[in-house]
């Protein structure tokens, strides 16, 4: 589509989320790990790895969602209460 310039914008402003804030009082696992995390890693993959801050992002969201799966059998919550 040649939007380059969009793209590098969003790189950019992607690169300013701090994961660990919410205003939420706990988080829904699956959502964030399919649309953060999964769009996190499909730009990625379309910036041809160009853009490390993608991968540095995501890699800084799934140490931040392991905790939701530290779990007796390792299956995350559904409803996480990341702040306590």
């Amino acid at each position: 589509m040649n939007l380059t310039a969009e793209f590098e914008h969003a790189v950019m402003a992607v690169a300013r989320i701090d994961f660990g804030y919410t205003d939420d009082v706990e988080i829904n696992v699956f959502e964030t790990t399919i649309r953060y995390m999964g769009g996190l890693l499909a730009a990625y993959d379309l910036s041809v790895g160009k853009d490390a801050v993608l991968l540095t992002k995501a890699t800084e969201l799934g140490e931040f969602l392991l905790a939701a799966f530290d779990t007796r059998v390792r299956m995350p919550v559904t409803r996480w209460p990341w702040r306590g």
